[in-house]
């Protein structure tokens, strides 16, 4: 987000500060709406709808040259951001026997944090390569090279060539 800060939208740190606080906006959006909805849709639905909205979001985020576009888009990316985290920490509560919840609550913890971190450095030793536009599409090239990685796949190759991998 300070690349797109400063190279694309040609801010500062008031900016940064904006589009931090836009983020976070959607983050309190999304935790009033989990609160209020009456009619839950199933996880899967959850996770497949707001991991395409962040999608959408994250790309609009990447292309926008212009700041109440890119708030906007940023509030949408937080709410479904917060929505997904809540779905995934509320199924590994559910799914951990209750003798090794902590244990497992903790290594998912770790697992989310390791994970971050390691984007972060991927996406950070390629940014003196690539624009921050195309930093925020790579998932979309992983997504369609290696099915592997995809949620509920039943690839087991590892080979990025087998794109129908998984599929009746």
């Amino acid at each position: 987000m300070p690349l797109d800060a400063r190279q694309i939208l040609h801010g500062d740190a008031r900016v940064y500060g904006l589009m931090l606080g836009m983020f976070g906006l959607g983050s309190v959006l999304g935790a009033l709406g989990i609160s209020a909805g009456h009619n839950r849709p199933t996880p899967e639905s959850v996770v497949r709808i707001n991991t395409l909205v962040l999608a959408a979001a994250v790309i609009v985020i990447a292309f926008s040259r212009w700041l109440p576009l890119t708030a906007l888009a940023l509030i949408v990316a937080g709410t479904s951001w917060l929505s997904l985290a809540n779905t995934f920490n509320v199924s590994v509560q559910m799914l951990a026997p209750r003798w090794v919840a902590g244990r497992v609550l903790a290594t998912y913890q770790a697992a989310i944090s390791g994970g971050v971190a390691r984007r972060k450095l991927t996406l950070g030793l390629l940014a003196g390569a690539l624009t921050s536009a195309y930093q925020c599409c790579a998932p979309v090239y992983f997504w369609r090279y290696f099915p592997s990685l995809r949620v509920g796949s039943q690839c087991r190759s590892s080979s990025p060539r087998r794109a129908r991998c998984g599929r009746a």
